[in-house]
């Protein structure tokens, strides 16, 4: 999803990136991962909008990392060159995820 568009994909979309890559990648694995993905309660990183048909990252920072991830050992149109900063790049937008979630525990200590 990292080389799709920042606003999404639908299903097939993704499907036909991943075959670029992945010739004899199962559709069903797409569906049941993509399904798993959307489904994770405290740490969702992936969303369905329902109406369009279209998933997307949760965050926008999630998708920036996904391409620091894998632009590492691939070059991509979409992708931007890090080569040197990758890992700093990585940890901070580890750092951020982490400071978030934290974020909202405290919002919901504070609901409680």
């Amino acid at each position: 999803m990292s080389e799709l568009p920042q606003e999404g994909a639908t299903r097939a979309q993704i499907f036909q990136q991943i075959s670029k890559n992945e010739r004899e990648y199962p559709q069903g694995n797409l569906t049941l991962f993509l399904d798993k993905l959307c489904k994770i309660k405290d740490d969702q990183i992936i969303k369905l909008e329902s109406q369009t048909g279209i998933y997307s990252f949760v965050d926008p920072l999630y998708r920036s990392f996904a391409i620091a991830l894998f632009s590492q050992n691939k070059k991509t149109p979409n992708t931007v060159a890090l080569d040197g900063i990758s890992e700093k790049m990585i940890k901070l937008i580890y750092t951020y995820i982490d400071q978030t979630k934290k974020v909202e525990q405290l919002r919901a200590k504070i609901k409680d």
